[in-house]
């Protein structure tokens, strides 16, 4: 039986105050500028006649902070009109990998996805990515993934005049003018640290212990590659992105399996779940001491066609 030709990668994550503004945790998802988060569909937007003007944007919005059970989400406009650009960084654990994800017009095309160049100034080079395109909300508003880039922004919050730069491999680049964040930061800071508490632990004392949970052997082989792709999702040529917790005792094995985002359809999650709880298996965590103790995974399974096909 030949493989299928789609790709499946599973990543680990663990590791102005009158500018900021805070929302409660909810229970009923997060919405982004009156859209929808839990009804983002990853696919080639239609598209739209590109322009090749490099775009610079000031900030139109406050920072907001939402507080989820499960996640920190940090967002920020930026332009106006046509132009205008939702900065989106997600958050779901401390000392984790983030998420950077843009919303506007501007990421409309025909492909799912996009050779991209990015990264925030002064002191961060750019990363290259294949980021995934996508749309949001009623109005399909089209959207670009970019991935895992929080941890390279810390040491440089401290800036005053920080620049997020956008460069395509081909298309529009852009410059946001994102401005001073060190108040910024250490709200995030705070949000996540609370998260850890709702899980019923506490970042100090997940810090002191010897060991946190360490997989079993390679955390890729988890969701084989291909194989565990939704068939739905499949048939409709749809991508998807799932952040994922386990809850992890003190054999080593999960006991509950937590979906901190996922993209639409459901069965990109159901499908993490059901395959992560029959086969991750870990070394357990440890406390001071040695002694094995119950703590939690967290990680990302990103769901594509093989963009170099």
């Amino acid at each position: 039986m030949t493989k299928p030709h789609n790709r499946i990668t599973l990543c680990r994550q663990q590791g102005m105050e009158e500018e900021l503004r805070i929302t409660q945790p909810r229970k009923s998802g997060v919405w982004i500028a009156g859209m929808a988060w839990l009804g983002l569909t990853l696919g080639a937007p239609a598209t739209a006649h590109a322009q090749t003007a490099p775009l610079e944007l000031a900030p139109s919005s406050r920072w907001n902070l939402n507080y989820s059970d499960d996640s920190c989400r940090l967002m920020r406009e930026f332009g106006q009109g046509e132009d205008k650009v939702i900065l989106i960084m997600d958050s779901y654990a401390p000392d984790m990998d983030g998420y950077i994800t843009l919303v506007g017009k501007q990421f409309v095309g025909s492909d799912p996805y996009k050779k991209v160049s990015y990264g925030f100034e002064p002191g961060e080079p750019k990363s290259g990515a294949t980021a995934i395109r996508g749309v949001i909300g009623a109005q399909a508003t089209p959207l670009l993934i970019l991935g895992m880039a929080l941890p390279k922004i810390q040491a440089i919050w401290q800036n005053q005049d920080i620049l997020f730069r956008l460069t395509p491999t081909s298309g529009r680049a852009m410059t946001l003018k994102v401005g001073p964040m060190a108040e910024v930061a250490k709200a995030l800071n705070t949000c996540t640290a609370a998260l850890v508490t709702q899980w019923g632990f506490t970042p100090e004392q997940q810090a002191a212990w010897k060991r946190l949970p360490e997989p079993i052997g390679e955390p890729q082989k988890w969701m084989r590659d291909g194989w565990d792709y939704p068939l739905t999702a499949e048939m409709r040529n749809l991508n998807g992105v799932v952040h994922y917790r386990l809850m992890v005792d003190a054999a080593g094995t999960p006991t509950r399996c937590i979906l901190q985002s996922e993209t639409q359809p459901a069965e990109f999650g159901n499908e993490v779940c059901t395959v992560l709880m029959r086969r991750a298996r870990f070394k357990p965590a440890q406390d001071r001491a040695g002694a094995p103790v119950a703590s939690y995974f967290t990680g990302t399974v990103r769901f594509f066609d093989d963009p170099d096909h």
